[in-house]
C-alpha cells in the first residue's frame, strides 16, 4: 500500500528484505527498542502503531481481581507509553469480540484491561471476532484440524452465534484503521454483522475445505466443565482447556454494521 512497515517481534518475518520494511527483534514485556521510532536508513519515524501481540502463557490464572501484573497489560503499557514519547498519531490495538469487564474466560477479561490503559484520542481499540482463512495456524488451524478427523464429531457450543471474518478483510479493516484521519469512537467491532451459529460454520468449513459434510453431536458445555471438575483431582486437566471453553460460552454478538461502514470496510459473505 506503500508504506514503510517496521516490526517488532521474536524472529524475523519472511519478508524482512523488502526496501519498505525493517525489524527490530522485541518481546512483549520488554521495553521497546527506540531506535524503531526514529528516522534511519531511509525510514521515517512510524506514524501508527498495530499491536498484535498476546503472550498466552501467563494469561491464565486463579483470580479474577486485578490484571495489572499481567504481561499483556505490562508490555502493552510500555508500547504504548513509548508511542506517546515519540508522538505516534495513532495506535491501532488487536482486542477481541470476547473482550468484556465481567468475561467469563482470563483473555476476554485481559483484552478490556488493556483497553483501559488507551486514553489518548489516537487510540483505538479493533474487538475481532474469530478469523479464518490463510495458513491453518491458531485457532483457524485447529478448527480445520478437527473437522478433518472424521466425518462425525462431538461438539459443544454448536448453537452460539459467531462472527466470522477472513484474514484478508481483518488487515484491510486493521489498515483502515491505521489510516483513517479521523475515527468517530475508541473501539470498533470487526465483525460479520451476519451471525451464524458455531455448528453451521464447522459445517461449511468441512464442506469448503474437505468436500465433504459434517455430522456433529451436540455436547453440553456444563456437563463438559462439570466432567472436567470430577476428573481434575485425578487427571490434571490443563487450565487452556477451560479457558477455551468458558471463552466459547461467554461469546456475545457485536453489533459491528455501523462500525464496518464507518470505515468503509465490506466484509466477504460467509457462504
Amino acid at each position: 500500500a506503500g508504506c514503510q512497515v517496521t516490526a517488532l517481534s521474536r524472529s524475523r518475518p519472511k519478508n524482512s528484505r523488502d526496501s519498505a520494511f525493517r525489524w527490530f527483534p522485541w518481546s512483549l514485556g520488554d521495553l521497546p527498542p527506540e531506535e524503531a521510532f526514529t528516522e534511519s536508513g531511509g525510514f521515517s519515524p512510524p506514524s501508527t502503531i498495530i499491536h498484535l501481540a498476546h503472550q498466552w502463557a501467563t494469561s491464565v490464572r486463579d483470580t479474577k481481581t486485578s490484571y495489572d501484573d499481567d504481561i499483556n497489560v505490562r508490555g502493552t503499557r510500555l508500547l504504548y507509553n513509548t508511542a506517546k514519547k515519540f508522538n505516534v498519531q495513532r495506535f491501532v490495538f488487536a482486542s477481541s469480540a470476547s473482550s468484556r469487564e465481567d468475561a467469563l474466560n482470563d483473555y476476554g477479561r485481559i483484552k478490556w484491561s488493556i483497553e483501559q490503559l488507551l486514553d489518548c484520542g489516537g487510540a483505538v481499540s479493533a474487538r475481532i471476532s474469530l478469523v479464518y482463512g490463510g495458513q491453518r495456524n491458531g485457532l483457524w488451524g485447529t478448527l480445520s484440524r478437527l473437522v478433518s478427523f472424521s466425518p462425525v464429531i462431538l461438539m459443544i457450543g454448536t448453537r452460539y452465534l459467531n462472527q466470522p471474518i477472513h484474514l484478508n478483510d481483518l488487515c484491510d479493516g486493521l489498515i483502515k484503521l491505521a489510516h483513517e484521519k479521523k475515527l468517530n469512537r475508541r473501539i470498533y467491532a470487526l465483525a460479520d454483522p451476519n451471525p451464524v451459529t458455531f455448528g453451521r460454520f464447522l459445517k461449511q468449513i468441512a464442506n469448503e475445505t474437505f468436500g465433504r459434510p459434517l455430522i456433529i453431536v451436540p455436547v453440553s458445555i456444563r456437563f463438559v466443565l462439570t466432567l472436567l471438575n470430577i476428573v481434575d483431582p485425578f487427571i490434571k486437566i490443563p487450565p487452556m482447556i477451560r479457558e477455551r471453553i468458558n471463552g466459547l460460552a461467554g461469546i456475545t454478538t457485536l453489533d459491528s454494521r455501523v462500525d464496518l461502514q464507518d470505515i468503509g470496510l465490506r466484509l466477504r459473505p460467509i457462504d
